[in-house]
């Protein structure tokens, strides 16, 4: 009633031994070693040209608070992002290395949503990248109402859209 294994499978042989070494070599690698996340100790401070660290995190004085999404939010936010038309969307964006604009539309549920959390994030990096003595960075923004030719020509088709320029191009 039993089915009969052939005699070849049954007998070792130097080939089979070499492949169960192999197996058990890969299985110990994909299940028994774990990854070194070696970028979770990493830890990155701005620096001056004298090699000194720069940024909020070495000044003394208030630390400030950060806003959780489900709190209630003063909507007297102080402007940290700065406004964009079409004529100084192209200068700051070959000014500045990295620019990150907001496209938004003042009617929008969610560009509402994203305004104190957009303009708190622009008053951290204001303070910690100066964009006077810095100019490494600066968030910025634009009213798709107003400036709609801007929109169009990045393609602008929902929003709250946020666009990272680097030297001028949202491309890599």
């Amino acid at each position: 009633m039993c089915r009969k294994i052939p005699r070849d499978l049954t007998e070792a042989s130097l080939s089979g031994a070499g492949l169960s070494i192999i197996a058990a070599l890969a299985m110990m690698f994909l299940f028994g070693m774990n990854r070194l996340n070696i970028t979770k100790t990493i830890r990155k401070f701005s620096i001056d040209q004298h090699l000194r660290p720069t940024g909020a995190e070495f000044h003394s004085g208030p630390v400030p608070h950060s806003v959780k999404h489900g709190d209630e939010v003063d909507e007297e936010t102080v402007e940290g992002a700065v406004p964009l038309n079409g004529v100084s969307f192209d200068e700051l964006s070959h000014v500045y290395p990295i620019l990150v604009v907001n496209f938004f539309a003042p009617w929008c549920y969610w560009s509402i949503r994203l305004k104190p959390s957009w303009e708190k994030t622009a008053n951290i990096i204001r303070q910690r990248y100066d964009p006077e003595a810095d100019g490494r960075i600066l968030l910025a923004k634009v009213d798709c109402t107003e400036e709609v030719d801007l929109c169009r020509r990045h393609h602008i088709q929902g929003y709250p859209s946020i666009r990272i320029f680097r030297k001028g191009s949202d491309l890599k």
